[in-house]
């Protein structure tokens, strides 16, 4: 019983973490489209912002380029929180779950763009809330 216990506990511990990658990289995604520009710094608008900007005029685009270029900068910054965790002594688990399953967001991003839906299909209504 303990084993079996133990057990969801640790599914429910993966979930969550799956919860709270998805609402920091959405939260990150909104601050990249609403608050970047080019011209605010060459290390943002070379690996960051042009690419945005690129992503968004040609949704496509994503597909592109390979997985380093696609995921390069979420690994770099998942890297950097895992050596601070590392540095503080942070001993749960939970956290380099978030991390690893963060650098990965830009890689799901790609796969919610790999799919073809119809030409005529309507916007979901958070997609019609969050396009200005």
């Amino acid at each position: 019983m303990n084993q079996l216990l133990a057990l969801g506990l640790v599914a429910i511990s993966l979930f969550a973490s799956l919860l709270v990658v998805d609402f920091l990289s959405g939260l990150l995604h909104w601050a990249e489209d609403m608050k970047t520009a080019p011209g605010g710094s060459a290390l943002l608008d070379k690996y960051v912002v042009l690419d945005n900007i690129e992503r968004h005029r040609l949704p496509g685009t994503i597909r592109d380029g390979n997985y380093w270029v696609t995921n390069r900068v979420c690994i770099a910054l998942a890297c950097i929180v895992a050596v601070v965790m590392i540095v503080l002594h942070v001993r749960a688990w939970q956290e380099y779950v978030i991390a690893l399953m963060a650098s990965q967001a830009n890689q799901v991003h790609l796969w919610a763009h790999s799919a073809n839906p119809p030409a005529n299909s309507s916007p979901t209504p958070i997609m019609r809330v969050h396009r200005p």
